[in-house]
């Protein structure tokens, strides 16, 4: 998989990062490989709000990975899952182009409001992945 794939999206649940983790960070590291580091269900820590510097720091070293690369997230907030869309977006627009960005956009919206979306405007898919693409990108 490592030779045939530019960019992955690692995904930990929050809590202790142990050596299956790390062993999955190491195989891409030594592949020369981009990556992105996702620790979800953050909610469960009580003191996330004063320690998310000092939890993304950790994981990072942990992991042995650059801090930057860490993105602590939780699917129960909406904001935090646009904010882990566009930073998908933003990655694959990257190695993509800009030729792609919009079919890339559509693809990264939330599937319900896709089909919805899709299924109000079915003469205007290009509209739609315009505005997609306006809204990760802002």
């Amino acid at each position: 998989i490592c030779d045939v794939t530019t960019l992955f999206v690692c995904l930990f649940t929050a809590g202790h990062i142990a050596g299956p983790e790390r062993k999955v960070v190491e195989m891409i590291q030594n592949k020369g490989k981009d990556l992105i580091v996702l620790v979800n269900k953050m909610e469960t820590l009580p003191d996330l709000a004063t320690r998310s510097a000092e939890y993304r720091e950790n994981y990072a070293q942990v992991l042995q990975v650059p801090v930057e690369s860490v993105v602590l997230t939780t699917c129960l907030n909406h904001e935090k899952r646009e904010a882990v869309r566009s930073l998908l977006y933003a990655q694959l627009r990257f190695f993509t182009g800009r030729n792609a960005e919009r079919k890339l956009a559509i693809l990264l919206m939330p599937p319900k409001t896709r089909a919805r979306l899709l299924e109000e405007l079915p003469d205007r898919a290009e509209d739609v992945a315009e505005a997609a693409a306006h809204l990760l990108t802002n």
